[in-house]
C-alpha cells in the first residue's frame, strides 16, 4: 500500500504541469487536434509500458461505466482548456475541474446512505463540471468495479478516439506550420497525462486514498502556479482567492466526511487486492 500511495502522490505532482501543457500544445496545433494528438500519444505511451494482457478478465461493467466516465472526464477537461479564449481563462476554467474532491466526498457519502471569484466563460466552466462530475464518480465506483483490474490503457485508448471524432466532426483546420517548442510542448502534455493517470489509478486501487485525497487538496493551488509560470498570466487576487476557497471548500467536505465515516474512506480496506494479468492471461494477486 505505501508503494501505491507514493504512486498516487507522484500523479498529483505531475498534474501540476498539465493544464499549462495542454494549453500549450492547443496554441500550437489547434483546440481539438492537440488534444487529439495529446491523447493518442498518451495511448500509445501507455500500451507500451502498460500493456492489458487478459481483456476478457476485466470486468464488463468496469470497462463500460468506468470506461466511459474516464472518457467523459479527459474530453470534457481537456476541450475545456484548449477551447478556452485565452490563457488566463484556460487557467481560471481548470479550477472549476479541481472541484472534484468536494464532489468526491458528496458522492461517497450519497452512495453509503448519509446525509469563484472569477468570472467564467459558460461552455467552459460546463465542460469543466462536467469533468469534475464525471471524475469524482470514477474515483467512488471504480475501485469496486474494478475488481482489482486497471483498465487505464484501455480508457486512453476510448479517450483518444472520441477525441479524433470530435476534431472530424467538428472539421477543425490543421496548422501550416508548428514551431519546434510545440513538439516539444506535446511530448511533454502526453508523458505528464500518461503518467499522471497511471500513477493515480495505482494510488486509488491500491493505496491509502483518505492520504491521497487530503493532499490531492493543493492540486489546484500547484497547478494555478505552474501555469501562471508557463503560460506567464496575469491571474489577479480575486483569482487566487477564487482557488483558497476551492481549496477550503474540498478541505472542508473531506474533514466532513472524515467524521461521518464515508465509502470513500471505509473503501480504503474494502478494496480487492489488485490483480496483475500474466503472459497467459491469468491473474496474480499482489
Amino acid at each position: 500500500m505505501r508503494r501505491a500511495t507514493l504512486a498516487g502522490l507522484g500523479a498529483i505532482v505531475v498534474w501540476s504541469a498539465m493544464v499549462a501543457l495542454l494549453r500549450l500544445v492547443s496554441d500550437d496545433f489547434g483546440a481539438t487536434l492537440g488534444m487529439a494528438l495529446v491523447y493518442s500519444l498518451s495511448a500509445a505511451m501507455l500500451w507500451i509500458v502498460r500493456r492489458p494482457r487478459a481483456v476478457r478478465g476485466f470486468p464488463v461493467r468496469y470497462l463500460l461505466i468506468g470506461g466511459t466516465l474516464f472518457v467523459t472526464t479527459d474530453v470534457c477537461a481537456g476541450l475545456a482548456v484548449a477551447l478556452a479564449a485565452d490563457a488566463d481563462q484556460a487557467v481560471e476554467v481548470s479550477i472549476v475541474h479541481y472541484l472534484w474532491p468536494t464532489l468526491t466526498v458528496l458522492l461517497s457519502t450519497l452512495v453509503v446512505g448519509r446525509r469563484g471569484a472569477f468570472r467564467l466563460v459558460l461552455p467552459g466552466a460546463l465542460l469543466a463540471m462536467t469533468a469534475a462530475l464525471a471524475w469524482s464518480s470514477y474515483n467512488v465506483f471504480s475501485p469496486a468495479l474494478a475488481k482489482g483490474r486497471d483498465g487505464i490503457t484501455m480508457f486512453f485508448t476510448g479517450v483518444g478516439l472520441a477525441l479524433w471524432i470530435i476534431h472530424l466532426v467538428a472539421g477543425a483546420s490543421t496548422p501550416d506550420h508548428v514551431p519546434w517548442t510545440g513538439y516539444v510542448a506535446l511530448v511533454g502534455a502526453a508523458t505528464a497525462v500518461a503518467a499522471g493517470y497511471a500513477l493515480w489509478n495505482v494510488g486509488i486501487l491500491r493505496g491509502d486514498m483518505r492520504m491521497l485525497s487530503s493532499v490531492s487538496y493543493t492540486t489546484p493551488l500547484l497547478s494555478s502556479a505552474v501555469a501562471a509560470i508557463l503560460l506567464r498570466t496575469t491571474l489577479g487576487l480575486p483569482f487566487w482567492l477564487g482557488v483558497v476557497l476551492v481549496v477550503i471548500g474540498s478541505l472542508l467536505s473531506w474533514w466532513a466526511g472524515r467524521r461521518g465515516g464515508t465509502g470513500a474512506q471505509r473503501g480504503v480496506t474494502q478494496r480487492p487486492p489488485v490483480r496483475e494479468d500474466g503472459p497467459n492471461g491469468d491473474g496474480e494477486e499482489s
